[in-house]
């Protein structure tokens, strides 16, 4: 038989490069405009030169409009490269890249090819608004990164085979979703759940945590009662007729 050519990965190799040379380079190169990136980056500088890391600061005084992640990771590029605008863009730059990466991650997990999976990142990438706030100093990218790895990862414990691997994931997917939430607040679980939970819906799946099983009956025929008044065909020997004996039921259980 002919061995089967595997693609080098030169090429992506090159193309990361560049995807990486467009979003860092230009950090430097212009002032942090007013009022957000020089309020950002200020709570950022007093919290480095403070040595206060978990009450922000601006002008010396308490700052609680937003969680302290984006300041944290702004702090930390300060202290590695300087207070200057490129740290103080530097992790919105990094949480694209990231972004685009997971979702690589995911396009591969979803059965597409390798081509398949950078085109789909560059495409992310290429967006005008991906590349404008992932150059700026704003909380909103790490915030995408945080739950854009939060749902890959719980989709990745879904279709996971080994339970150990489907336990890491779901960790994963918890710690994702807690440093979102230190990025931008409550939205780090609405937007999850809207996400996840017609997903599982469709898919017909779903854990009952106080029962230990996957069973969407109640287990007093309640539920099937109902349903049965809506969809249960006629002359079905059970003395119970629905008013839609064509109608097709999925059966969910909620608390």
């Amino acid at each position: 038989s002919m061995p089967l050519h595997r693609p080098s990965l030169s090429g992506a190799y090159l193309t990361a490069f560049l995807a990486c040379l467009c979003y860092l380079s230009p950090l430097a190169f212009r002032d942090l405009f007013v009022p957000d990136e020089y309020r950002y980056a200020e709570v950022a500088r007093e919290m480095l030169a403070s040595g206060d890391w978990t009450t922000p600061r601006q002008a010396g005084l308490r700052y609680f409009e937003k969680p302290p992640l984006a300041s944290w990771l702004a702090a930390a590029a300060m202290a590695a490269f300087g207070a200057n605008p490129f740290s103080a863009r530097l992790p919105c730059a990094l949480s694209a890249l990231l972004t685009a990466l997971l979702l690589a991650a995911l396009f591969r997990r979803m059965g597409g090819a390798r081509s398949e999976a950078t085109n789909a990142a560059l495409i992310f990438l290429s967006f005008a608004l991906a590349g404008g706030i992932g150059q700026t100093n704003l909380v909103d990218f790490p915030f995408v990164c945080c739950l854009t790895l939060s749902l890959a990862a719980f989709y990745f414990a879904d279709t996971s085979a080994r339970p150990s691997r489907r336990t890491a994931y779901l960790l994963l997917a918890g710690l994702a979703a807690g440093g979102a939430f230190l990025a931008k607040g409550f939205l780090a679980f609405v937007l999850p759940a809207i996400v996840v939970f017609p997903y599982l819906v469709w898919e017909k799946r779903g854990w009952d945590f106080f029962s230990g099983d996957n069973d969407p009956r109640d287990g007093y025929g309640h539920g099937t009662h109902v349903a049965g008044i809506i969809g249960a065909a006629g002359d079905n020997g059970r003395g119970v007729a629905g008013v839609g004996w064509k109608a097709r039921l999925i059966a969910v259980r909620f608390m």
